[in-house]
């Protein structure tokens, strides 16, 4: 890890004098860089953001009609534009984007919408046609260079629908040195419910802000520290001018910072010219610190640099629309060529300690060529806030600290303690990053795990549906009605209706075991066997496809179903394994079970199964059911049961008039017990009621699933 031996010919005292210096240099290098990286987080990710966006050049306000047909519109990423045909377009340049916004499945379409948007350079919004947001240039004063963000409440659609479509009236701009924090070329658009925009905007302003306090205050500290040492001991003058540069780097970040904070648009032009300002100021005295340090006289290259950057100094202040960084950026090339140049005749004269300081100058070198790639779009930042350069800049003045620190301290044996202890601490951060590591090759494999499975899943959903009914039976003395409401998980429920030639009505209802693409198998298997399915009896229908679903010899294939044959004044019913079902007795205010003891299809060969007749007089009603609702947990943690079913029933049935309400009621009760939670099994309800004899509840019902 650490050098241990010399070249030969050196004096051992050098060598015992150079390798703690090594040593803690290197340590505060790899905690520092750990301790600054682990500040970067986002905070408008987690939210929705439209995916299929279509752009098209130029400039129509007629393309934000709500109906416009952009099929012809180029696909385009806004986000990232440098990769995409759209390139690097000047700011005289205008495009149009167009997307449709999908709202949150798990939200309700009632809540109130919001959207936030981040941009470099101007923009209009609309939101199926009308304009909700104007920002950018024109718009509050700001320069068109400038990154710009904005959270706007979102219209409500048409009858209280949430919003359709997305325009995005947009003119790119150039991406200059104050907008290291946003570092994207285009725009970034998110929506959601309102607070969960709300608490992510405000979540994105606290973690600007807490990037700021940590900057500033590493910055600020070092400052404070180094002057402080210059003022007990003045003779060292080089804590002087890294006080000077540590200030100056203070001030660029409370700047750059407080731009994006700020709500004041006339000062934003101000922060740009301060901030070219103080940019050379840092660099000048960056460059002043380094021929300090290394005792090196100040010859002509360091004045035309001094002339240089004080001349470009005024000129930013002269003419606004030139940037510090990409305007002058050869300036800074030569600043750091300088140095290093300094640097490495110190490190030629042998000078202790030397490669500390070259390594911070390193750091700032990588820092400030990732920012310039990530502004001109070769780059792309892993994280929304990530000021890139200020991290090179942290690094600089820590290895510069260091070195001071080093240089102050006369205790060689102190030096040969803290070696052992950096020893210590680069072993731990070798290993917590080995092992950093390791978690993240687990969670992306999991990830990918996760994605399969929602995709089966779908799958498994898509061909559940596609084998129900597509409409419910019409019959003059019936009134039927269905409702499912399905679950996270895909589960097996199945229902089925087929008009006898006699009048009557036969009705299927199951429930296969497990989840997927099994359960998806055997329901297709046993639609298959109702559509085949001959005029014997019940019991004989059962048992048919028991058999016809053991003779696949597939282990744990099975489903509960149950069969009803509903005639104008009797009711007959066959169960293999499905719950009770139900009877409401309108002249009696009851509800009775029909409990049937058999099997589940393919649980054993040559099972057999019982049948139960009843009466069926107008005004009854029938409930057939899985047993997701009586399994399921209300409000105080209590199964609901069938006893908590059968009173439902009875109170659904007696206060509503048709098989539809009842049904209605039926699944508020179920939306009340799982209290807003994700249902665990799909429920699923078939409500037949008599009305042979009532005209008033001859109206058509209709499906109704969840």
């Amino acid at each position: 890890m650490f050098a241990q031996a010399t070249e030969t010919g050196r004096s051992s005292a050098t060598a015992v004098r150079r390798r703690p210096l090594r040593a803690t240099a290197t340590a505060a290098t790899v905690a520092a860089c750990a301790l600054l990286l682990g500040c970067v987080a986002g905070s408008l990710e987690t939210l929705d953001s439209p995916r299929d966006w279509r752009a098209r050049a130029g400039d129509d306000p007629g393309w934000a009609v709500p109906g416009l047909d952009d099929a012809s519109w180029r696909p385009a990423a806004p986000d990232d534009l440098a990769d995409s045909w759209i390139g690097r377009a000047g700011a005289a340049e205008t495009y149009w984007f167009r997307a449709r916004l999908q709202p949150p499945s798990d939200a309700p379409v009632t809540l109130p919408q919001a959207a936030a948007i981040s941009l470099q350079g101007s923009a209009s919004v609309y939101v199926d046609g009308q304009l909700v947001a104007v920002l950018g240039r024109g718009a509050e004063g700001a320069p068109a260079g400038v990154a710009t963000t904005r959270m706007f409440p979102l219209p409500a659609g048409r009858d209280g629908a949430p919003p359709a479509t997305v325009t995005v009236r947009y003119e790119p701009a150039h991406r200059g040195g104050l907008n290291w924090l946003s570092p994207i070329f285009g725009f970034r658009f998110v929506h959601g419910p309102f607070s969960e925009v709300a608490a992510a905007w405000g979540e994105r302003r606290r973690q600007l802000a807490a990037h700021q306090t940590f900057f500033v205050g590493l910055f600020g500290g070092q400052a404070v520290l180094h002057l402080l040492l210059f003022l007990f001991h003045r003779r060292i003058r080089s804590n002087l001018w890294f006080s000077l540069t540590s200030i100056c780097s203070a001030s660029l970040v409370a700047l750059q910072f407080e731009r994006v904070l700020s709500e004041q648009a006339g000062l934003l032009s101000l922060y740009e010219t301060l901030w070219s300002v103080l940019l050379f100021a840092t660099m000048a005295a960056l460059l002043r610190f380094v021929y300090e340090l290394f005792d090196e006289p100040l010859a002509w290259r360091f004045w035309l640099l001094l002339g240089i950057a004080a001349t470009a100094a005024v000129a930013t202040v002269v003419r606004p629309e030139l940037d510090g960084f990409v305007s002058f950026w050869w300036f800074h090339v030569l600043v750091l060529a300088e140095s290093l140049r300094v640097n490495a005749r110190a490190i030629r004269a042998s000078w202790s300690g030397s490669w500390i300081l070259a390594a911070g100058l390193g750091l700032l070198t990588l820092g400030l060529i990732w920012q310039w790639l990530l502004i001109v779009g070769v780059a792309h930042p892993p994280a929304e806030v990530l000021p890139v350069a200020y991290y090179g800049v942290a690094g600089l003045l820590l290895s510069a600290s260091v070195y001071l620190a080093y240089h102050f301290s006369r205790m060689a044996n102190r030096l040969r303690d803290q070696l052992e202890q950096v020893e210590v601490l680069s072993r731990l951060n070798l290993e917590q990053e080995l092992a950093a590591a390791e978690l993240e090759t687990q969670r992306r494999l999991l990830a990918a795990d996760n994605q399969r499975k929602t995709e089966e899943l779908e799958q498994a959903r898509q061909l559940q549906l596609s084998l129900l009914p597509a409409t419910l039976p019409r019959h003059p003395d019936l009134g039927i009605a269905v409702a499912m409401h399905t679950a996270t998980e895909v589960g097996g429920d199945y229902y089925d209706f087929r008009a006898e030639p006699d009048g009557s009505l036969l009705v299927a209802i199951g429930d296969a075991a497990g989840h997927g693409a099994r359960a998806g198998s055997v329901v297709s298997l046993v639609k298959g066997l109702f559509s085949g399915f001959g005029s014997e009896e019940l019991p004989s229908l059962l048992a048919s496809a028991n058999d016809r679903i053991g003779a696949l010899r597939i282990r744990r294939l099975n489903m509960a179903l149950a069969l009803a044959k509903i005639d104008r004044d009797e009711i007959r019913i066959a169960s293999a394994g499905m719950p009770p079902a139900l009877v409401y007795r309108s002249d009696e205010d009851r509800a009775e079970e029909l409990l049937l003891e058999g099997l589940p299809l393919g649980g054993m060969r040559d099972a057999r199964y019982g049948e139960c007749r009843v009466s069926w007089r107008p005004g009854d009603l029938l409930l057939m059911l899985s047993d997701g609702l009586p399994e399921m947990l209300d409000r105080g943690g209590e199964v609901v049961g069938y006893e908590g079913v059968r009173r439902e029933l009875e109170r659904s049935a007696r206060e509503a008039g048709s098989a539809h309400q009842v049904v209605g009621r039926l699944g508020r009760f179920t939306e009340r017990c799982c209290n807003g939670d994700q249902l665990r099994d799909d429920v699923t309800f078939v409500a037949i009621r008599n009305r042979a004899e009532s005209a008033a509840d001859r109206t058509a019902e209709r499906l109704s699933t969840s």
